[in-house]
């Protein structure tokens, strides 16, 4: 499997998860930096390999996400939990584009996995206002999108995580090993943490955004 974003502690939790439930996990870090820091953080656990991703443009982000998949010859469960805020909001130009990397991510791995694979949407809510950033209502439409795309041949989950990483750990392990788990939106207990539901966080961003564009 894949995880994108392990640098982060819910990203570490789920990739070292993985590895004890018996997968090769490639954890991708956006710098060679993080890759070694990684590499430091998981003190040599079994299965694991950390590398630097190239988030120099979209092409050769694409080019080094498939490299991934000659290399291992196969992937079959894809994770993605950047958090908004990190280095890959921008990368290609503009605000709010950790969603293009999101984006970028499914196209490249959905075709490569075997039917049933999972690609997973991670949205961490380690901040209450987290729903309320364009990342929350970007990745739900591009995880609806995605699913729908797929139907029926790869499974597609959007996952609110909440603050126990074990638990999110847990839960994406749960998810990569059971096929009857069809396409999903999950949203963990405490995922935004003194917030409304995540029905009306989607909702109040909208009208937000919906005031802001009539005053231009």
């Amino acid at each position: 499997m894949v995880v994108l974003g392990a640098s982060n502690p819910t990203g570490l939790a789920i990739a070292a998860g993985m590895a004890a439930a018996g997968a090769v996990v490639d954890v991708l870090a956006r710098t060679p930096e993080q890759a070694e820091l990684i590499e430091l953080r998981l003190g040599g656990v079994e299965g694991m390999h950390a590398s630097a991703l190239d988030f120099a443009s979209e092409p050769a982000f694409v080019e080094a996400s498939r490299r991934i998949v000659v290399e291992r010859g196969a992937v079959d469960h894809v994770v993605v939990c950047l958090r908004y805020g990190g280095r890959g909001d921008a990368v290609w130009g503009g605000e709010g584009e950790i969603g293009e990397v999101y984006r970028v991510m499914a196209a490249t791995f959905l075709p490569c996995l075997p039917e049933g694979g999972s690609f997973d949407f991670l949205v961490c809510g380690d901040r209450p206002s987290v729903g309320l950033q364009p990342e929350g209502p970007a990745l739900v439409r591009a995880h609806e999108a995605t699913a729908r795309a797929w139907a029926g041949t790869r499974r597609v989950f959007l996952l609110a995580a909440g603050p126990d990483d074990a638990a999110v750990a847990e839960q994406c392990v749960q998810r990569a090993a059971d096929p009857s788990r069809a396409s999903e939106r999950i949203v963990m207990p405490g995922a935004f943490v003194g917030d409304p539901s995540w029905e009306e966080l989607l909702a109040a961003r909208t009208a937000l955004d919906a005031r802001l564009s009539s005053r231009e």
